[in-house]
Formats: structure tokens, sequence, C-alpha cells
């Protein structure tokens, strides 16, 4: 290959022009590589997924919550006026029982009232349940060709 430094074609030489008082510049080509890059989808193997259910069985405890009513009697005896009505003292609901007595005039008689309290009570219960549980097992095959 030849160099193109001192031709004397007009515009193509490597030598740009200059004035008579410098030295001559030389012009360097820069060249530059592209790179063009593709892919492609290439099957290398493939994976077998088994999958098991298993059922066993597994005692649980479950909190449950039910309310009970205490009940107290309590004796009073007192003749009354009036019918006295049902009260609450404090969470006890107080319910007058009233009996009616013959005399030689007919008159109330308090003989008792009864209190109810709730109270709320937990206990614990075992059952059986049936769980399941699922295995997974993942293998690798060779690719076909």
């Amino acid at each position: 290959m030849g160099s193109t430094f001192g031709t004397s074609h007009p515009g193509r030489s490597g030598l740009a022009a200059t004035p008579a008082n410098e030295q001559p510049r030389a012009v360097i080509p820069v060249a530059r590589e592209e790179l063009g890059v593709d892919k492609r989808t290439v099957e290398t193997g493939r994976i077998v997924v088994c999958k098991t259910v298993t059922t066993g069985s597994e005692k649980v405890e479950v909190p449950l919550a039910h309310d009970e009513i205490d009940n107290e009697r309590v004796a009073i005896d007192r003749v009354v006026e009036q019918l006295p009505e049902q009260r609450y003292e404090g969470d006890v609901l107080v319910i007058p029982v009233l009996e009616e007595v013959v005399v030689v005039k007919k008159q109330w008689v308090l003989k008792e009232e009864l209190r109810l309290r709730k109270r709320s009570v937990q206990t614990t219960q075992e059952e059986t349940v049936a769980l399941r549980t699922e295995h997974v097992e993942v293998g690798r095959t060779k690719a076909k060709p």
C-alpha cells in the first residue's frame, strides 16, 4: 500500500494546504468498527416436575367460650305494698319472686329474690384435623436434538 503523503492530487493528498512559512500537516483517517449482536434460543435440557399430596392427622386444641349463669336465692319474707320490679345491682340481675298469701286482707309478701350473674368460661377442646402436605420433585432431562 502506497503512502498518500506528498502526492500531488489536489484535495486528495495526505497534506493539508499550508501557507509558505508553515510545515505541511498530515491528515490521518480514523476508522471505527461496529458490532452487531444477535441471539437465539437453544434448548439445553428439560425439567420434569412431580407433585404428590399426602394427608395426615394432627391433634389441635381449640379454645371455646360460652356463658354460664350462677343463681343465688336470697330469702326475704317481707310484705310489700306494690310489686317490685326487676333491677340490676352491678352485673347481677335481681328478679323478685312473689307469693300471694291469704290473710284477713290480701297483701304481697316478697318471698325471695333470684339473683343471676353471667360469667364467661374458657375451655379447651381437642379435635383431630386432616392436614395435606405437598411434595415437589424436580428432575432435569437432556435436550432432544
